[in-house]
């Protein structure tokens, strides 16, 4: 299980909130946000110091949303390919939190479940159906306890930023950072696997 900050026009990510998100899912880090030309930039890294960096560069140079994933492997190796977000196209990126059961994994272990599911269906549905509630809940439902944030610059879309099971998540700092889950807190967190996918919680809370 990851860990994912959606964090919108009026949100700001702490550094403790993010040191929080490295150290609980230190497999990879990566960030998307819109950059001087209105189109998505993506900056990957495997070292905590740097990351941080980079995420504070990013909040103080965008006041559009931004995308922040912190890895935790479940399926596939521990290298930049495998680190969210990515793109799904030249104009739109992702980042997933959970396991997905609907693909089929890599036997040799190389790609993640997310590169697969991207590969196998994002790839080809039309962008369109991000703005379709109806195709939203059902991809809600084939996902399962996963969660999806897309943040996209394509103009033909309502919205720059989508979630895909939002519910299964957390608004925070008066709802202007979204959270996939609580692995950005500082506090000792039980995770667990069931029906799918991976929840998780501070210790003494269910």
């Amino acid at each position: 299980m990851c860990v994912r900050a959606l964090i919108t026009e009026d949100g700001h990510l702490s550094d403790d909130e993010l040191e929080s998100m490295m150290d609980t899912n230190p497999d990879g880090f990566g960030v998307s946000w819109f950059n001087n030309q209105g189109t998505i930039s993506t900056r990957k890294s495997m070292d905590k110091k740097e990351f941080s960096r980079i995420v504070a560069d990013v909040q103080l140079a965008t006041n559009k949303p931004v995308l922040v994933h912190c890895r935790i492997a479940t399926h596939g190796g521990v290298c930049l390919a495998n680190v969210h977000p990515f793109n799904v196209d030249n104009l739109t990126v992702f980042a997933h939190n959970g396991v997905i059961d609907c693909v089929e994994v890599d036997p040799e272990g190389r790609i993640s479940d997310t590169r697969e599911f991207r590969d196998t269906w994002l790839k080809h549905l039309n962008p369109s159906w991000l703005d379709n509630s109806k195709l939203q809940d059902s991809m809600g439902e084939i996902i399962g306890n996963s969660k999806l944030v897309f943040l996209t610059s394509n103009p033909r879309l309502a919205d720059d930023y989508y979630i895909i099971n939002e519910y299964q998540g957390e608004w925070e700092h008066d709802e202007t950072i979204w959270f996939s889950n609580l692995w950005h807190r500082r506090t000792q967190v039980h995770h667990q696997y069931f029906d799918g996918g991976w929840d998780s919680y501070p210790i003494g809370m269910q």
